[in-house]
């Protein structure tokens, strides 16, 4: 006779269960950010904006799969982090569930870089530093957690311009399902390579593609000829560290470009942490303060970041969460 998973959807804390009574389903989003979800969906919980991301749970594997990622969401409190909710199902049989997740005025970041919305240079870089603090939290866990898929379409942007990282949840603590997840274009050389044994600092590879994406508001290897077959590009990137373009060099502060160079360095351990990226950026952005002020002010956060009614259930949240912690 099978046994029972040890950690189901089941399993989930039931403040993490959300009512449908209180979930509004709205429009679904063309082209989902994740190769996970099955669909996303704008909404609200509670009257508050939120995104519904939907995923389809076949069997027992990937309901061990989603509690895992839901847990792992539960945990996570930082300013430059999507709020996340809880999870809510779709029909009695839970074969498809929904995370839940705050909603951001401006949207994500790729649909902003293909508009015609103007973007300083201080604001790009504001946006990289909060990505990057965003990462240094995620890096500094006791289990270091990857994203794996460090690109602007999981950015999310706020009234106010401040970066908030999404679609964390399947990348994982180090040393768990270390497979390729993301985007080829983003992914480092020793992913690509199918090295099983790479480090966090895949990451910063990642960031540095993050980096040129905004500045040239263009996908990494765009400038590329149509033709060129796929496994020719990626296999120039691993063996001979190609890069992509930097496109308007004059535009770049010096001390951006000196960064791009150094994260995407092919040996990782030349890559500096994000800790150091943050640093950089703030100093770029040469403030009257302390360089990593912001940063180490985000990781003793415990509170939810939004307003109105998004705060009284993050406050729901940050409570349940300390309950569950010995769970």
């Amino acid at each position: 006779m099978d046994k029972q998973p040890p950690h189901g959807i089941d399993d989930l804390p039931g403040c993490f269960k959300l009512d449908e009574a209180t979930l509004v389903q709205g429009a679904a989003s063309p082209t989902p950010t994740c190769a996970m979800w099955t669909g996303v969906f704008d909404g609200t919980y509670h009257g508050a904006p939120v995104l519904m991301k939907e995923v389809a749970l076949p069997d027992a594997a990937k309901q061990r799969e989603i509690y895992r990622s839901v847990r792992l969401a539960m945990d996570m409190y930082h300013p430059n982090i999507t709020q996340f909710f809880g999870v809510s199902f779709q029909n009695p049989e839970k074969k498809r569930v929904r995370f839940v997740t705050e909603r951001l005025e401006r949207g994500d970041l790729a649909a902003i870089l293909a508009s015609d919305e103007e973007l300083s240079v201080q604001r790009c870089v504001q946006l990289m530093r909060d990505v990057a603090c965003a990462m240094s939290y995620l890096h500094a866990q006791a289990k270091p957690i990857l994203h794996r898929d460090l690109r602007a379409a999981n950015v999310h942007i706020s009234h106010d311009y401040r970066a908030k990282l999404v679609n964390f949840e399947f990348g994982g603590k180090l040393g768990l399902d270390k497979t390729l997840i993301g985007t080829p274009a983003w992914a480092a050389p020793e992913i690509l390579a199918g090295d099983a044994n790479y480090t966090e600092k895949v990451d910063v590879y990642s960031f540095a593609m993050l980096m040129l994406e905004i500045m040239n508001r263009k996908v990494p290897y765009s400038e590329e000829p149509n033709d060129l077959p796929a496994r020719v590009l990626l296999g120039e990137i691993v063996e001979q560290a190609r890069r992509p373009r930097i496109m308007d060099r004059n535009k770049w502060p010096r001390p951006l470009l000196h960064l791009v160079d150094s994260c995407w360095q092919k040996d990782p351990t030349e890559r500096p942490s994000f800790d150091e990226i943050a640093a950089k950026l703030q100093a770029i952005l040469n403030p009257p303060s302390s360089p990593n002020k912001r940063c180490n002010a985000a990781r003793s956060t415990k509170a939810g970041t939004t307003a109105g009614n998004n705060e009284n259930v993050s406050t729901k949240r940050a409570r349940c969460a300390d309950r569950c912690d010995a769970t």
